[in-house]
């Protein structure tokens, strides 16, 4: 058929399940698709183009991984006179967009008939797949440092269960105003068998303080939305050697805004040390711990689940002036302000272990600790709603020692906030 039309006369889908071969390919209609599902899986329709492919539509959603030739690829969008604003969704694989670069070459523009190009609008979205455990390593790296346009990406995706058993595992979100911020969509797989250590930490700090060092399978959250991820067995050992502030949570060490909805996490064992100096030598250690962040300053979680939080324990090498608060979900959620709060809905922590703080062991050691079964610290204007929390016999709230205060433990522990 003719890629020439009137404006009007786009009343056809084309959704591509099979496999068309040619060395130009050119398809019209009004939504154009290779990737669909078919009540089960997606399924993905291949173009083996020898040469060219174009396709023009109001609403084209293209799976780069099925096209033969990748460089030459021209997307189109068109309206009718009153249609919608046209509509271009981008597909690849993580090992594509970096072999590119970290940039999508793509070529896309308007038509109100197929011939003459300009004089519209259109809407784009990119969406990268990680489908390996080195796609996730790559999508970590590339965002930590900024390449290409991989922090102006839309989507990140997972299509696969990823196993990190004898992998280093790489965290995002680690440098300085680099909170990720876009979409991560877990879409209903797994990442297992995740271990952070001090390479997954960062030290934030600017020039007047020593910083804050940060910890967590996402570093920081710094808006966007992450959903539908379940991350199952979690160990980390962090040591804030550089600084003397520590936020660490096996999820996220510091949220600072963004919707996380549909997420589990399972098998948490996590340890953070604080041993930025030595022993009373004035600085102040302070530090925030929980089974899934260390600190929530901002955002909307909702239908979160922690199963088995075996250990958060954190510890001071101070036995003068350390503050340690651990959460079995958050250690510290902060005061609303600005108009902006946290506002949690649906979470269940099931099978709380171990919840402890502790510092160097000596006489007339004086440390603000606090434990919560949910979070140490809850700050006014924030709403928690349908949280519940399941204790059992092996279930141990385990605060550090005031010996030149307050002697009875009870007082440094909460079943639920402080």
């Amino acid at each position: 058929f003719s890629p020439v039309f009137t404006r009007g006369s786009l009343k056809g889908n084309v959704i591509n399940m099979g496999t068309i071969n040619a060395g130009n390919i050119t398809l019209v209609g009004n939504e154009v698709r290779n990737l669909t599902s078919n009540g089960t899986k997606d399924v993905q329709g291949k173009y083996n183009n020898g040469s060219s492919l174009r396709i023009i539509g109001n609403k084209i959603f293209l799976d780069v991984e099925g096209v033969q030739n990748k460089k030459n690829i021209q997307l189109i969008g068109t309206s009718d006179v009153l249609g919608p604003t046209p509509k271009i969704t981008v597909q690849m694989a993580m090992s594509t967009f970096k072999a590119n670069g970290h940039k999508d070459w793509i070529e896309k523009n308007y038509s109100n008939n197929g011939q003459d190009l300009g004089g519209g609008t259109w809407y784009v979205d990119r969406i990268i797949t990680i489908g390996a455990e080195g796609g996730w390593n790559d999508f970590a790296n590339a965002w930590n440092e900024n390449k290409g346009q991989t922090r102006s990406i839309n989507e990140f995706k997972l299509i696969s269960k990823l196993d990190f058993s004898g992998v280093d595992f790489v965290s995002v979100g680690k440098p300085n105003n680099s909170g990720f911020n876009k979409i991560f969509n877990g879409n209903g797989y797994t990442m297992l068998n995740i271990t952070l250590n001090n390479d997954d930490a960062s030290n934030n700090g600017v020039t007047g303080n020593n910083g804050t060092i940060t910890a967590g399978i996402f570093n920081k959250i710094g808006g966007g939305t992450i959903k539908n991820l379940t991350i199952d067995t979690i160990n980390a050992n962090i040591t804030a050697n550089s600084a003397d502030v520590l936020h660490f949570g096996a999820f996220a060490g510091q949220i600072n805004g963004g919707n996380i909805n549909n997420v589990t996490l399972n098998n948490i064992n996590i340890k953070g040390t604080i041993n930025y100096n030595s022993p009373n030598s004035g600085s102040n250690d302070m530090g925030y711990m929980g089974g899934f962040a260390g600190v929530i300053n901002r955002g909307n979680i909702k239908n979160v689940s922690l199963n088995n939080i075996e250990q958060v324990f954190l510890y001071s090498n101070q036995t003068i002036g350390a503050t340690l608060y651990v959460g079995g979900f958050a250690g510290r959620i902060a005061n609303a302000s600005g108009g902006s709060s946290t506002n949690i809905n649906g979470v269940i922590l099931n099978n709380i272990g171990k919840l402890r703080t502790d510092v160097r062991a000596d006489w007339g050691a004086k440390v603000n600790t606090k434990i919560g079964g949910f979070t140490a610290e809850l700050g006014s204007g924030n709403s928690i709603s349908n949280a519940f929390l399941y204790y059992t016999a092996n279930s141990f709230l385990m605060p550090a020692l005031d010996s030149d205060g307050r002697l009875d433990s009870r007082e440094y522990v909460h079943a639920f906030y402080h």
